[in-house]
């Protein structure tokens, strides 16, 4: 991406500016056999407060191409930024995010990841809390069919004292389709009061649907407070039996518990436009094809 990148965006936020609408980048595929290789830079300095929201998606259905997006946040200090990625690249893409954030004294950095298309795609999140009492939430939303596999890589990493993270990852898995998960928390020695979670939950909805997940641990100070869990599971019967016994179908049965599974990540987005338009794409690639009355 360093060596071959030409595109992308560059955000530089200066002191005390105060960003309220949010900023929307495009990066879109069209070329057969293309090669994306875009990079998002922000560096919002000291109070400072903004979003940034990154669409990766493609014009055709039937072109192969190669994504690797690149994301590097700066967040200085008192500064609270959220940055939002949609990832829709058509199924023959092959797709690779790597984003990373660095977080200051006092400030809070937001990540939510919307995973839906290419055929394989690796996501990797990392972020450094640098300064005395940083935080950073961390939220994921896949939804996988066919063949599709998706891989989740994260870190974080606590460096400085009273500093705090949170990580949600869900994934929805369907037909023959894989996800992979395997996170870290690094807590160093310098890191003393560190309160950090992390949280990864699958729900297949097929029998030859695979979830791996590897969630994980490595604490160097003594006076923290950490978890971690994973969970794999098929939609409750009982909630299922419960709406087909009220007169709704079992196609929007599903599809109501799905999104209800799916809905402690779609409601970080606090943008009902995105998130309409979300619920379409899902819907879609569910299958249910149900109309809003």
């Amino acid at each position: 991406n360093i060596a071959y990148a030409h595109a992308g965006a560059f955000l530089y936020v200066p002191k005390g500016v105060v960003i309220q609408d949010p900023l929307m980048v495009y990066h879109w595929a069209q070329e057969s056999r293309a090669a994306l290789l875009p990079q998002t830079i922000i560096v919002a300095e000291d109070n400072t407060k903004l979003t940034l929201i990154d669409v990766y998606a493609s014009h055709t259905k039937q072109h192969p191409a190669l994504a690797i997006a690149v994301g590097s946040t700066f967040v200085g200090k008192g500064a609270k930024v959220s940055r939002k990625t949609i990832q829709n690249w058509n199924e023959e893409t092959v797709s690779f995010q790597l984003d990373s954030t660095i977080v200051d004294e006092d400030a809070k950095a937001t990540t939510i990841a919307i995973n839906l298309g290419a055929k394989a795609a690796r996501f990797e999140n990392q972020v450094i809390l640098d300064g005395p009492r940083a935080a950073s939430n961390h939220y994921s939303l896949s939804v996988a069919d066919g063949l599709q596999e998706f891989d989740q890589r994260t870190f974080q990493e606590h460096k400085g004292p009273h500093t705090t993270s949170d990580l949600l990852y869900k994934n929805v898995l369907m037909d023959e389709s894989k996800t992979i998960f395997s996170g870290m928390i690094k807590v160093h020695p310098t890191a003393d009061k560190t309160d950090a979670y992390q949280t990864n939950r699958n729900l297949l909805l097929s029998e030859d649907a695979v979830a791996n997940s590897l969630p994980g641990l490595e604490i160097e100070a003594n006076d923290v407070k950490c978890s971690h869990g994973a969970t794999s599971g098929k939609l409750d019967e009982k909630e299922l039996f419960y709406m087909l016994s009220r007169g709704i179908s079992k196609k929007q049965a599903q599809e109501l518990l799905v999104f209800g599974f799916l809905e402690e990540v779609l409601g970080k987005i606090e943008n009902p436009v995105l998130m309409d338009g979300l619920r379409e794409i899902i819907e879609a690639k569910l299958g249910k094809g149900v109309k809003k009355e």
